[in-house]
């Protein structure tokens, strides 16, 4: 409780610098990048208490959607992904305690525990789902069963077929773009989800992931997708909606 109860010091302490850098510079891509490795301190520090009296063997535990990709904004859900091979006493424990720390230190947090089969049933089911695991990191834990999870992904993407999961992503922002168009648009943008916001950056980004197996739209670049303009374009526009 003592550790729990420091780390949400540090946490705040550090957010509120970052805050304040924020004023200043204007730069709220920059912000969401430096708050992802912030929170993935805190994660990892706080798993490794856990583990001192809910011992665990054979997981990993995974960063996945927009704390995967590391654009983590101040109200974004932490969304962790943990992996097991074999059921054990303690696991639901561990989750529970993790849940509750992060929540204690002001994060809102939300953990799946699946193993990797139960995963790639979940995301054959649902194409929110596939795109928030294609979207990872390794925070702590079995780097080889990691590795596992991410091939499996992969595979399961080729087998779902790369094309017809990126017109879904094409359909799912028309859909959007309806939605949001016109006088309520208008009168209020919504930033996140409206025409020309963070989502349709983001489609980009999925169907770059699906498409090309490219996780960072720089990566684009080098396959002359993405032209150098269109990037400082791309930057100048996460900036500027980020702030």
């Amino acid at each position: 409780m003592n550790n729990a109860l420091k780390l949400k010091k540090k946490y705040r302490k550090e957010r509120d610098r970052l805050f304040q850098k924020l004023i200043s510079n204007n730069d709220g891509f920059s912000f969401n990048h430096i708050h992802t490795r912030l929170v993935d301190k805190i994660v990892i520090e706080l798993v490794k208490n856990i583990l001192l009296t809910h011992p665990l063997s054979d997981f990993t535990l995974i960063a996945v959607g927009g704390y995967g990709r590391k654009d983590l904004s101040p109200k974004s859900d932490v969304d962790l992904l943990f992996i097991y091979k074999k059921s054990n006493k303690n696991i639901r424990a561990f989750i529970t305690t993790l849940n509750n720390s992060l929540w204690d230190i002001g994060l809102e947090v939300g953990i799946s525990f699946l193993t990797i089969k139960q995963a790639i049933i979940d995301s054959k089911k649902d194409i929110k789902t596939v795109t928030k695991f294609a979207e990872s990191r390794h925070l702590i834990g079995d780097h080889e069963q990691y590795g596992e999870f991410v091939r499996s992904i992969k595979i399961l993407i080729g087998k779902l077929n790369a094309l017809k999961l990126s017109e879904k992503k094409l359909l799912e922002l028309v859909n959007r773009h309806e939605y949001y168009l016109g006088i309520k648009s208008n009168l209020e943008p919504q930033i996140k989800e409206g025409i020309g916001g963070l989502r349709d950056i983001h489609t980009i980004l999925w169907i770059s992931i699906f498409m090309f197996n490219i996780n960072e739209l720089e990566d684009l670049c080098q396959i002359n997708i993405l032209h150098l303009r269109n990037k400082r374009i791309k930057n100048s526009m996460e900036i500027f909606i980020n702030c």
